[in-house]
This record gives C-alpha cells, sequence and structure tokens, in this order.
C-alpha cells in the first residue's frame, strides 16, 4: 500500500514524550486538516527529527502521510516526516480572544465529552473538542520517577543521527481533570492530561528550585484557576486510547479570553 497524499495540517495538539518497544520515543500530534477536519498522526519521533523541522502548536505543516493500516480509529495517519515543511505560526499577539485559531477550531466543537463517547463507541470519532460545563478537580498525584522494564531501554537508546539526544525523562506526577459535561445526566469525566505543555511546566518548576509542594500547587494555580478562570472560555481537545476506543485524555487545552 503506499496511497501517499499532501496535507496542510495546522497542529493543535502536541502530547508529552511516550515510548513504545515498537516505534521507540513518539510523540501524539493531532491537527486541523485545510478542510476542517482532525487528523492524527501517528508515529513521530519528534526528538528524532533535525532541529528545522521541528514544528509548534498551531503552527502549520505541510507533508505526506497515508492511512494508517495498523490503527482503525477514524482520524489516523502514518506521517512521512523526512520532507515535512513547518510553516505560519497562528499566534495570540494582540488578539487575546484567539480569533485567528477560533477559525479553525471552533467549526469542530461537540455538545459534550458524552457525545464525543458515544460517536467513538460506533468508531465515527476518536478526537474531539468541547467545552465542559464544570470543572470539579484538577489534580496532581506523585507517580514513578523511572521508567520501568523495557521501556527504561527505550528511553536510553540513541538514534544512528541523534548521539547528543538526552534520555527521555518521565515526569513523576500524574495529571487529571475531574468534570461534568453538558450532556443531560451525566455521570462525570475522569481524564489524565497529557499535554506537553504540562509536563514542561512542572520540568520548569522543578529546575527552578521548587519542592515537590510547590509544584503542586503551582501546577493546580496553573491549570486549575488559571486555565479554568472566569475570565477563558475554555475547551478540552480529546482523544482516544488505541486500544481502548471508549476511553479518553485530555491532549490540549483551548482557552481564550472570553469576549
Amino acid at each position: 500500500m503506499n496511497n501517499w497524499e499532501t496535507k496542510n495540517i495546522l497542529v493543535v495538539v502536541k502530547a508529552y514524550p511516550s515510548l513504545s518497544t515498537k516505534y521507540g520515543e513518539t510523540v501524539c500530534v493531532a491537527g486541523i486538516t485545510e478542510d476542517n477536519k482532525f487528523i492524527r498522526l501517528y508515529p513521530v519521533r519528534f526528538r528524532d527529527m533535525p532541529f528545522d523541522k521541528w514544528f509548534h502548536k498551531y503552527q502549520w505543516i505541510k507533508l505526506r502521510v497515508q492511512k494508517h493500516t495498523q490503527d482503525n480509529r477514524p482520524e489516523s495517519y502514518r506521517p512521512d516526516l523526512e520532507n515535512i515543511q513547518p510553516g505560519e505560526i497562528i499566534g495570540t499577539d494582540k488578539d487575546p480572544t484567539w480569533s485567528k485559531r477560533k477559525k479553525y477550531v471552533m467549526p469542530l466543537v461537540s455538545g459534550s465529552m458524552c457525545e464525543i463517547i458515544e460517536e467513538a463507541s460506533l468508531n465515527k470519532k476518536s478526537l474531539g473538542i468541547f467545552k465542559p460545563k464544570e470543572i470539579i478537580s484538577f489534580d496532581v498525584t506523585l507517580g514513578e520517577e523511572e521508567w520501568k522494564g523495557k521501556k527504561q531501554t527505550v528511553a536510553d537508546q540513541r538514534d544512528l543521527f541523534s548521539q547528543k539526544k538526552t534520555s527521555l525523562e518521565k515526569i513523576p506526577c500524574n495529571f487529571k481533570y475531574s468534570y461534568i459535561c453538558n450532556s443531560v445526566g451525566c455521570k462525570g469525566h475522569n481524564q489524565v492530561v497529557v499535554d506537553w505543555e504540562a509536563g514542561q511546566l512542572y520540568r520548569n518548576l522543578r529546575d527552578n528550585g521548587e519542592s515537590p509542594e510547590d509544584i503542586i500547587k503551582k501546577m493546580k494555580k496553573k491549570f486549575g484557576e488559571q486555565v479554568m478562570g472566569p475570565k477563558r472560555d475554555t475547551y478540552f481537545f480529546v482523544g482516544s486510547h488505541s486500544l481502548y476506543h471508549e476511553s479518553f485524555m485530555v491532549l490540549g487545552i483551548f482557552w481564550p479570553a472570553k469576549v
């Protein structure tokens, strides 16, 4: 099968790197195509790519993709990263309501998380965005500081062309939102957060010498109070697990200022 096609994609999700015994270190990347559809790119060995090919969230990229034959989720495509072309970044300078980003994001908003799960049960959707009705909590819990078993071996591997790449650090915390969505009779959702920004904030706070207690406090302030604050119009990007299609994670947060 060689049905490659070239697509222009606005990246809206970059998860913190994870480890796969098959693909090595990978990053879950999702975006929006020019014809306004969600797309998932996997595998993306981001840190093994040449630095001039690295891309940011809300940046257009042009690359070849083909439907993923080993992942039957409808939005999943295998990327050809050798000739990826990073393009324009859709920033927020002088645009606090993120109007330029909304042009692409808002047409894809679903009514609720429960609605997205229902579509996932029919294999019609595995990526989505919606506005939570009520945030119950943003929790930070301490976890393992080291990878276990084969994953540590994968973390320590060096690519032939990436000898200077450092071993992937495991973030020794788990982040989770508990919330209620807008579906009538919603019994609540508990979903882990895998956004790269959450993992990077933890690393920045730690590297600044913050204590574990202060790190947790500041993580909760950022993702609980600030992101979900009354002056923000906040939505969650979510994606399903590759093996459990009705089990979703928070992949990213869309939180422009309210108009």
